[in-house]
């Protein structure tokens, strides 16, 4: 479902955290991400260092795909 909110559709969802009851929102790294970071102005070599701590570290989309949890928790919205 991220894969389809445009980066202005995620801050919306991580600045209304309070609304919702979370201290914190976090999307996972991405090509979005690295774009919105060129467009904004940080300098190349910030940019090049965020990719490379995203994917060294799993934090980047692709490896998030393949993530295994310990529990997964399933909600009826219907109920």
């Amino acid at each position: 479902g991220a894969d389809s909110l445009t980066i202005g559709d995620r801050a919306t969802i991580s600045n209304m955290c309070p609304e919702y009851g979370a201290t914190a929102a976090m999307f996972y790294i991405d090509q979005q991400t690295i774009d919105y970071l060129l467009l904004t102005g940080r300098e190349a070599d910030q940019v090049k260092l965020v990719e490379n701590y995203a994917r060294t570290t799993g934090l980047w989309a692709d490896a998030l795909k393949t993530a295994e949890y310990e529990r997964v928790l399933e909600f009826d919205l219907g109920t």
